[in-house]
């Protein structure tokens, strides 16, 4: 997703962000980032026990996981916009991008960031204020996944619904068009699937490739050619395809007992570790490099050089800062929002699985 982001400061061809949009399908990523919290925040409230205050206690734990490095990525990009406040950009900047070069937001607005509302400093944030909407549903829903699996059924169902029928509803209500990935993960982890046990390379293979390609496939046959991502981000069967292979991907990656090595590999392990904090900062760091070098380029100068560039620089600087945001801000919030939550813990009924 974030090379998706970076790729699309500067207007390419369109065969060029044709292509880049095939292999990084930043929708599709955000589908698996839904299913996976589905699937990991059940896990967590079934180990919990839903009771009253087991609740309370997972609530709890998912604002100070959320909010602090939501908080100190916006502190970041607040500074960005002050030192850089209305810098004009060369070469000239994409209108997808445009739409995001905010100036600092009045009081209001900055309020209403901090609380995931606005995205006026980052501009990925309205996913995060999905990620609390589902999280705010997770009890409900995982609660009825493990005691009432018919009537849980029927929700998935509804909710498959929903996500057709809102998928170009207005800002925030569309929002519960992503809930049914949020069931998907649920579902995923109320039970026992022996479907992932075997042939795994085969159903990996198979999920990667339609997260990755079937938006593309799809609009290539509509149209008579292929379109860039943008162009059709919102469109409800891709999403719903896209939800259907995120519940295979999980799935058989939760079922591979640790045949695939790489996932164990301390460089993916790290970078999952990091992977929200280079969520929130990415953007704002490419804003700043895109500002920072349009001292150096000019109206003339090629965009797929700019864009090299951006990337050369915006990575490891955004990699950089996600690694201290998480060492030093994630972490410690993480663990005061456990120790914060086994104060609220008391009594709890597990349900086993």
């Amino acid at each position: 997703m974030a090379i998706s982001h970076m790729s699309s400061v500067y207007v390419l061809s369109t065969a060029l962000r044709i292509s880049i949009d095939a292999l990084f399908n930043a929708h599709a990523a955000l589908i698996v980032f839904f299913v996976l919290s589905g699937y990991v925040l059940t896990g967590s409230l079934t180990r919990r026990g839903l009771s009253l205050s087991s609740v309370v206690g997972f609530y709890t734990a998912r604002l100070f996981r959320l909010f602090p490095a939501l908080w100190a990525a916006s502190a970041v990009s607040a500074g960005f916009l002050l030192i850089y406040p209305g810098r004009p950009m060369h070469p000239p900047a994409s209108l997808w991008f445009f739409l995001y070069l905010h100036t600092f937001p009045a009081g209001p607005k900055l309020f209403l960031a901090a609380l995931a509302i606005d995205k006026s400093l980052i501009m990925p944030v309205w996913t995060i204020f999905i990620e609390l909407v589902g999280s705010a549903m997770m009890p409900l829903l995982a609660g009825l996944a493990l005691t009432r699996m018919r009537i849980f059924g029927w929700i998935v169902v509804m909710l498959g619904l929903v996500s057709y029928l809102l998928a170009h509803a207005p800002h925030r209500l569309d929002s519960l068009a992503y809930m049914f990935d949020f069931a998907l993960g649920v579902l995923l982890a109320s039970r026992e699937w022996k479907v992932f046990v075997d042939r795994l390379s085969l159903k990996l293979f198979g999920a990667a490739f339609t997260l990755i390609f079937f938006r593309f496939l799809w609009f290539a046959a509509l149209n008579g050619h292929p379109i860039p991502l943008y162009d059709g981000y919102g469109a409800p069967l891709p999403m719903l395809v896209e939800g259907a292979a995120a519940f295979f991907l999980v799935g058989t990656l939760a079922s591979e007992r640790g045949r695939i090595q790489l996932l164990r590999s301390r460089g993916a392990i790290w970078l999952g570790n990091v992977s929200y904090s280079l969520y929130l900062i990415h953007f704002p760091v490419v804003i700043l490099v895109a500002k920072i070098a349009s001292r150096f380029f000019t109206d003339q100068t090629r965009t797929t050089i700019a864009t090299g560039v951006l990337m050369a620089f915006a990575i490891p600087v955004s990699l950089l800062l996600a690694s201290f945001l998480y060492r030093y801000v994630e972490i410690p919030a993480i663990a005061m929002g456990k120790r914060v939550s086994r104060r609220l813990v008391s009594n709890p009924t597990p349900l086993g699985v």
